[in-house]
Formats: structure tokens, C-alpha cells, sequence
């Protein structure tokens, strides 16, 4: 938490939205989502310079350590929600800051099976090393080690109440 994931993952899916005609994104951490309703897991897509939120799956919960099998069952329905929407391209996934211990090593594992992920780009402080490095390692995909953003910091909490408009 705090590295900086969802910063590059909204870049990605922008530039796929203004190169590619994709830009389909998955904010998958119900506690500090980047857009989309706290407590849910979100799914939205780069219009131009917009971002349009196209539906979410409540958690009603703000834990993704300790609730990890509703978040990826709710995770796989939304992915199916996203099949549905009839749109190409990659799919960009902003994943909850859980890496560590047997939390981190379930849901990462989860994860990348229910939303068969293909890629992982695993970003790294300086000064420390990759973390859950034996799970990244026996996954059938390709993990693409970054340095974190040296100012990147955990969102501060909103203050005040959530209005959604609805």
C-alpha cells in the first residue's frame, strides 16, 4: 500500500484508451479506491480524457486482507461484467496493497487464476526487495520489476461523508 500502483495502472489504461481504443480498468482495493464506491471493487473505462465508471460489486468492507475470498469472488464477476461490455483491449487491474504473508500470498495467487492474469508489474522501494517473491516466481505469467515512485504515499482518508449521487 502506498507504492504507487494505481498512479501507473490509470496511465496504462489511458494510454491504451487514447492509442488502442482499450482502456479498460479494474480498481480491485475496497479500502482506497481510486474511483468507484469505497467497500466495492470497481470497473471503469478511459473515454478520451474521462473516466467513466461502468458498474461495481459491493465487499461492504473496507478489509482486503481479511475478507480475501469475497473480494476475488467478487473480483471474477466483475470480470465477467467487463466480457459483457463488448470491448477490446488490455485490461488494466489496480489490485488491493496486500503482499504480505499468507494474506498477500492467497490473494495474489487468487487473483491471477479467477482474472487469469497474464502480466504482473511489481513495483519495488528502493532499499528493498520484491515481495512474495517465491509466488510471483512459480505463477505462469511474466512479472516486470519496477522501482517505485520515490514520493509515492498512502492516500490520505477522505474527511467528511461520501456523496455518489445517486
Amino acid at each position: 500500500m502506498g507504492v504507487g500502483k494505481s498512479t501507473p495502472a490509470f496511465g496504462l489504461a489511458q494510454c491504451f484508451a487514447v492509442n488502442h481504443g482499450g482502456g479498460r480498468i479494474l480498481a480491485l482495493d475496497p479500502g482506497s479506491p481510486a474511483f468507484g464506491v469505497p467497500g466495492a471493487l470497481n470497473r471503469g473505462r478511459w473515454d478520451g480524457d474521462t473516466l467513466r465508471c461502468g458498474g461495481c460489486r459491493a465487499l461492504c468492507t473496507l478489509d482486503a486482507a481479511r475478507f480475501r475470498l469475497p473480494l476475488v469472488q467478487a473480483a471474477g464477476r466483475l470480470l465477467k461484467d467487463v466480457s459483457r461490455d463488448g470491448l477490446s483491449g488490455p485490461l488494466i487491474m489496480d489490485p488491493p496493497g496486500v503482499v504480505r504473508g499468507v494474506a498477500g500470498a492467497e490473494l495474489l495467487t487468487a487473483l491471477v487464476e479467477v482474472l487469469r492474469v497474464d502480466q504482473v508489474a511489481a513495483l519495488v522501494r528502493e532499499g528493498t526487495s520484491l515481495l512474495l517473491p517465491a509466488e510471483l516466481t512459480c505463477l505462469p505469467l511474466e512479472v516486470l520489476q519496477r522501482s517505485a515512485p520515490p514520493l509515492a504515499a498512502r492516500p490520505p482518508r477522505p474527511v467528511g461523508h461520501l456523496s455518489c449521487g445517486f
